[in-house]
């Protein structure tokens, strides 16, 4: 229940273009200020990056408070308590670095790509990493569209110095407060890539840190977390500090997961090679766990994940890496479904789908997800197409979604349920228009295609109408989730795999699908929000 307080307050905000609020219904922005997660307005970018600084920033700011209260009442070492409460301020910073940085980067590109499709979209992300030479870049610029070049290119400690150099400070004197011997190491590393001022020097620096923060041993319970994903441009990384907390949640489902995704990838005839490869990131070198953020500052302004596998570098991520699985994201995520199921379905389809949306259902979803990443990518791959394909979280879903659907039918039962809410809310008109939600709003035409074409969806007068008991239509979803999921692969690994992949795209992504505009219709449609 909201404070009828906050209601008014928020209702009687400012709203629209030079405000800090979006002009969206309060029901959904009140639920964006609690769960960052909600059908808001995002396509002004000015009023995105006043949003996450009046607003967000101080929740966040609240939030660290009542962290630090809590955390007393564990009894923690002096040791323990001394580190959490360093990670406060430093937090506060990251916050200040990354909203500096959005504006002077993010906000000139969503302004230059607006009116832009998708294909210049990806062409220009092309160029980018072709003439700053990486997938990953942590400098801000100037582009100029006309020359097609990159202006007054700065590190971030060029460009924000003393934001940069309170940073390094606040690392340095954490690095004194670890309980462990490998993460001091990691923040020494962490200090010395924010302090660099040479661009040239910049990849190795940061390769450093990632080499430096996968040492941290599953036995920490604690864990520091970087900005490692560049979610919000095409090559510059988000700035991030995130401090995790390692608990036991789910950690069966997890197990079982992990197995069938390898059991899965050899079912699959995948090079030796590959899973090989697979077997190494999954079983040997890759730290899988529920991880609840305690602290979160950056990038956690405005994106909030249910998973994530990091760090992206494959050379890297072959050697250790880590699998966030975070339990207040796929909470709500299990509330967010079971209200799309509701608006969208018919009454009979969502009576018969909610309950199959359990926390334990989400989150076997989002493990298969994440530890179907890591199959079929090599640093090979990455070297030609990048950090992140254009098919890759469509891969990883469905290649995931196929791997546990195919243990069981309970499995596949709630996998469709989820699934059928997740194609609603990625298709939806606000999520189409966000250019950080390009890579899913894919994943969900490609979803969508399958659901419709395999008979387990259709649209109907009073809403979508799916029936997870439909053994036929459910095992024929099964085996086109396969075949996608093969020919991804495949094509990652093909003679020329840019022209391989496109060829994919051609075939799988195509919005012109009488079912999927039809969708689209319907899902548009205005719908009443209560608070």
């Amino acid at each position: 229940m909201v404070s009828p307080h906050i209601c008014d307050f928020i209702a009687e905000l400012p709203k629209g273009p030079g405000t800090s609020c979006p002009d969206s219904p309060v029901a959904e922005l009140l639920k964006y200020l609690a769960t960052l997660n909600a059908q808001v307005d995002k396509s002004n970018p000015e009023v995105n990056l006043r949003l996450a600084r009046d607003l967000i920033r101080p929740i966040f700011e609240l939030e660290r408070l009542c962290m630090l209260k809590a955390f007393r009442s564990t009894n923690p070492s002096e040791n323990e308590l001394k580190f959490f409460k360093l990670s406060i301020p430093l937090s506060c910073t990251i916050d200040q670095l990354y909203l500096a940085w959005y504006e002077h980067l993010v906000i000139p590109h969503l302004k230059l790509t607006a009116d832009w499709n998708e294909e210049d979209k990806k062409a220009h992300a092309d160029h980018l990493r072709e003439i700053l030479g990486g997938q990953y870049d942590y400098t801000c610029f100037l582009y100029d569209h006309e020359t097609g070049q990159v202006l007054d290119r700065k590190t971030w400690a060029e460009a924000f110095p003393e934001i940069v150099e309170k940073i390094r400070d606040q690392l340095d004197f954490m690095a004194l407060y670890c309980e462990d011997d490998t993460t001091p190491n990691y923040f020494l590393a962490l200090a010395d890539a924010f302090g660099c001022t040479e661009i040239s020097q910049l990849e190795a620096r940061w390769a450093a840190v990632d080499q430096a923060w996968i040492k941290i041993p599953p036995t920490c319970t604690m864990v520091p977390v970087h900005g490692m994903e560049n979610y919000e441009h095409p090559v510059g990384v988000s700035p991030e500090f995130r401090l995790a907390v390692r608990t036991d949640i789910g950690s069966q489902i997890i197990e079982h997961v992990r197995e069938a995704v390898l059991i899965h990838a050899k079912a699959s005839n995948f090079d030796h090679d590959l899973i090989k490869l697979a077997e190494r990131k999954l079983r040997e070198t890759m730290d899988i766990a529920v991880f609840t953020d305690a602290l979160r500052g950056g990038t956690c302004l405005r994106i909030r994940i249910s998973g994530q596998v990091v760090p992206n570098r494959q050379d890297i991520l072959v050697k250790g890496g880590k699998n966030f699985l975070n339990p207040e994201g796929i909470g709500t995520t299990v509330g967010r479904s079971h209200d799309l199921l509701r608006r969208f379905c018919t009454p009979q389809t969502a009576a018969t789908l909610i309950p199959l949306v359990t926390f334990e259902a989400v989150l076997a979803d989002v493990v298969s997800h994440e530890c179907t990443h890591p199959t079929g990518c090599t640093p090979k791959v990455e070297e030609v197409l990048g950090n992140r394909s254009s098919l890759e979280e469509g891969k990883a879903t469905i290649g995931g979604l196929a791997a546990i659907c195919a243990v069981e039918s309970d499995q596949a039962r709630r996998s469709l349920a989820i699934s059928t809410a997740r194609v609603c809310r990625f298709l939806l008109k606000a999520r189409r228009a966000e250019d950080d939600s390009q890579d899913y709003v894919r994943e969900n035409m490609i979803m969508a295609g399958l659901l419709f074409n395999s008979g387990a969806m259709r649209l109907t007068e009073t809403g979508l109408e799916v029936d997870p008991n439909n053994t036929a239509n459910v095992d024929n979803w099964i085996d086109m989730m396969n075949d996608f999921y093969y020919r991804v692969v495949q094509a990652y690994h093909a003679d020329n795999p840019r022209t391989a992949v496109a060829e994919l795209e051609q075939i799988f992504c195509r919005p012109n699908n009488p079912n999927i505009l039809a969708l689209i219709v319907w899902l548009d449609r205005e719908q009443p929000t209560e608070v």
